[in-house]
């Protein structure tokens, strides 16, 4: 989808009800890790651009972002996009009847990170308790980032939280471990031009008997519903996964998201 990029966004990050620009933590339940929980690589600056750890870089090809002050490359290290943060213009678009979504202000290079899934760290045992007082709200966003954590973006977030979902996308969600923490961002799949709004597969699963969600994506690959039938394996599947998503365009978990839905992500979708 395309629009015009003179179209006035709905609301910046500042004007977002809760809008915040990186995780925050209930209870400051995240430690700084220990010293030696951080991956040093062995690059060295050799770039024409005077810049290390590209492409190369073996933190890079592992998904960790390097420590700057740990890293032979130092402040000329690349390997650092989610502490940097993304300078990609966006803006959080009207989509009718798939609610609202993110658009791209601005040409996005393949393979560019966009921005980071940011919200309230939580425990997986909390998000299933949050999960059943959301079920009859209009929008909830969470994103399961590890297997005992979860950002829940629904009362705090960014605006990643608002990217629809797409049977043919032009982005990806990937996992980061970024100084010992796990953290999810927005990667271009290919060159995204001025004005294209920005989608990603939420690749969730529902349990049998959960009701279908369907697909308004509009490409020529739809599936017609979102996300993947799974039989549940054990209770606690059947609490997470029969009304549990991710950000959808009007709202579902999965073991990383329009009508009344319920979105949630498995990030053991997007490895």
């Amino acid at each position: 989808m395309r629009v015009d990029v003179r179209q006035s966004a709905l609301s910046s990050v500042g004007s977002l009800p809760f809008a915040i620009e990186a995780n925050v933590c209930k209870g400051g339940e995240w430690l700084v890790p220990p010293k030696d929980d951080v991956q040093e690589c062995d690059c060295v600056v050799v770039d024409e651009s005077g810049y290390g750890c590209g492409e190369g870089c073996i933190n890079r090809a592992l998904r960790y972002e390097c420590v700057v002050e740990r890293c032979p490359c130092g402040l000329q290290c690349t390997n650092r996009q989610m502490q940097l943060g993304s300078t990609v213009a966006i803006g959080v678009i009207d989509c009718s009847r798939r609610g609202v979504g993110v658009v791209a202000l601005e040409a996005v290079d393949a393979e560019q990170f966009i921005g980071e899934y940011v919200g309230e760290v939580i425990s997986s045992r909390e998000a299933c308790q949050r999960a059943k007082l959301y079920q009859h709200a209009d929008h909830w966003y969470m994103l399961q980032a590890s297997a005992e954590q979860v950002i829940d973006a629904t009362c705090v977030g960014g605006r990643m939280r608002f990217v629809n979902h797409s049977c043919q996308p032009n982005c990806r969600v990937e996992k980061w471990c970024v100084r010992g923490h796990e953290r999810c961002g927005l990667f271009a799949t290919r060159q995204i031009g001025a004005g294209e709004e920005l989608t990603f597969d939420y690749q969730f699963h529902a349990a049998d008997g959960a009701r279908a969600i369907e697909c308004l994506c509009g490409s020529q690959k739809c599936r017609g519903e979102i996300g993947v039938r799974k039989r549940p394996r054990s209770d606690q599947e059947v609490a997470t996964y029969s009304n549990l998503s991710a950000p959808i365009p009007h709202s579902a978990i999965s073991t990383p998201r329009p009508h009344k839905r319920m979105r949630q992500l498995t990030m053991d979708s997007f490895l």
